[in-house]
């Protein structure tokens, strides 16, 4: 077992006015997300690419979840993004969809969503008869239907095969699973989805003898692949294990055969990364005299390979059924003591001091980071995987 503590730790110092970076010259930036962030200059929205290239795309208007720097719906993959027209007061859907070069592929006419990667535009021209339409990640059409105004999503895309459909009756809150590919359905009898992954549908489903919903997971043909026997959500599959919590909300993990691999004793655990996963064993304490958070890495035997001390993730995701801690590539971002900001690399156990104020998540081998300038000032930039500055925004004032 390692502590993070006892590994040499490298400091990288942050030089505000190091000539070497590229300046970046916008009011505003947000993370990247499938190789492009989003930034602002006075009320003009834009896009930059990992070269920090501006895209100069006219009148992009974004759908908006709540602030740049989180919820704000950017680029989706393949290059396409949902733009608003209008000043969105209207009753009358003025989303569309655009690619990189400004074109829309989609018309703006609709109120559009996107579920597990699929968009899902609804047309409101007729409130009793309001239109749907699922569009894959490419945005070829793969299912249309047409439901009155009622309480719960009408349709949850599943997998390119598997559509839920709720009842008409929305008090019933139940769902019907359509395969397009046979034109079959099932009966009213789930609840609830998680996250689809690899093939796989966590899903709650009725279970008449107990007169209860338990969770359990389905392949996309609608066979059940683990029991409907778990009173809380699972995880989605990830290095072969899923995440389970037990009665006594105690986490653990199991594979794919409904085998308990490593027994729920956690009170926390996030999904497995890379064959490691984030867990914790306790609260905060002291042994041997020092602050310990009970954070702990472990492979997907339960071994502990790092214990990580006093130091806590930077964030931990609401999601932790379907996220990690753990960076696909194989960083996690730690704060410490006086809320120091650390990057660790579990690949060569190298931790990395730094003076940011911020770390945000990595995406396409950059990450959004603040730092504090002085007299109540906050700069921010990209660094990369290294913790280097790679983009800093900037004022020409400034330089």
């Amino acid at each position: 077992m390692k502590n993070i503590i006892s590994v040499v730790i490298t400091s990288l110092l942050i030089t505000f006015s190091c000539f070497g970076q590229k300046k970046l010259y916008f009011d505003n930036v947000g993370n990247f997300q499938n190789g492009y962030a989003i930034v602002r200059k006075g009320n003009i929205t834009s896009f930059i690419d990992t070269l920090g290239n501006d895209l100069k795309i006219e009148n992009i208007n974004l759908k908006n979840l709540g602030g740049l720097q989180r919820g704000v719906l950017g680029v989706q993959k393949n290059g396409f993004f949902i733009n608003k027209e209008g000043d969105g007061f209207s009753l009358k859907g003025e989303e569309g969809i655009r690619d990189l070069s400004g074109k829309y592929v989609v018309a703006p006419k609709y109120h559009i969503s996107i579920h597990n990667g699929f968009y899902v535009l609804k047309d409101v021209a007729d409130l009793m008869n309001i239109k749907y339409e699922v569009l894959d990640e490419n945005c070829k059409s793969i299912y249309k239907t047409s439901a009155s105004l009622h309480g719960r999503e009408p349709l949850i895309p599943l997998s390119k095969n598997v559509i839920a459909i709720s009842h008409k009756d929305s008090y019933k809150n139940l769902y019907k699973l359509y395969f397009i590919d046979s034109k079959t359905e099932t009966d009213f009898v789930y609840n609830n989805f998680g996250k689809t992954e690899g093939g796989l549908i966590v899903a709650s489903k009725y279970i008449k003898d107990e007169g209860k919903f338990k969770w359990g997971i389905i392949d996309e043909k609608g066979n059940t692949v683990i029991d409907f026997m778990y009173t809380h959500q699972l995880g989605n599959f990830s290095s072969g294990l899923a995440i389970v919590k037990n009665i006594e909300n105690k986490f653990g993990y199991i594979d794919k055969n409904n085998e308990v691999v490593i027994e729920p004793q956690f009170i926390e655990a996030y999904k497995f990364i890379n064959n490691k996963a984030l867990v914790r064993i306790h609260r905060h304490k002291r042994i041997d005299n020092k602050v310990n958070n009970g954070y702990r890495i472990i492979d997907t035997n339960g071994k502990i390979l790092y214990d990580l001390g006093e130091f806590t993730p930077n964030k931990k995701p609401y999601d932790y059924y379907n996220q990690s801690v753990i960076e696909s590539n194989n960083l996690i971002r730690l704060t410490g003591n006086k809320s120091k900001k650390v990057l660790f690399n579990l690949t060569n156990g190298k931790v990395v001091e730094t003076e940011y104020s911020s770390i945000n998540s990595f995406n396409s081998g950059l990450a959004l980071v603040g730092f504090y300038l002085g007299n109540g000032k906050y700069g921010y930039g990209y660094i990369n995987e290294k913790g280097e500055m790679v983009f800093v925004r900037s004022k020409k004032s400034q330089f």
